[in-house]
């Protein structure tokens, strides 16, 4: 379970460090502005991703996901119904969830931080200092 732990933390870094080199790298001037600009879009896409995960995780996409299932069962023939309705499926992905735990801590301390540091670069954007 640690192992799966740091390759999360490890993943997060990954996605906000490459956020952030693809804004600031693109930028024309490197300032404190295209740092500012860097370090929001990479705070913007940890926070997006936590989002949706927490929405998936509240079951918001459990209806749509049914009809994709129920979708590729009609094409089979021969195979019965795997859940007899949404509720079922709901409930039988609410079981899943509720075994399989993701950590948000991760998440959370880089929304932070980068956060923290969009707000700091564009201050001294604005100041004019450096």
């Amino acid at each position: 379970m640690r192992k799966n732990k740091l390759i999360l933390w490890i993943v997060v870094f990954a996605i906000s460090l490459g956020g952030f080199l693809l804004i600031y790298l693109s930028s024309s001037s490197k300032d404190y502005r295209a740092l500012s600009n860097g370090t929001f879009f990479s705070f913007a896409l940890i926070f997006g991703v936590m989002s949706i995960t927490l929405l998936a995780r509240f079951g918001t996409f459990d209806t749509i996901s049914y009809v994709g299932v129920r979708f590729f069962e009609s094409m089979k023939k021969e195979e019965k119904r795997s859940f007899d309705s949404a509720y079922d499926y709901h409930e039988f992905k609410n079981q899943k969830r509720k075994s399989n735990k993701i950590d948000y801590l991760p998440y959370i301390v880089f929304s932070i931080i980068l956060l923290s540091l969009t707000i700091i670069f564009d201050l001294l954007a604005k100041t004019n200092i450096g």
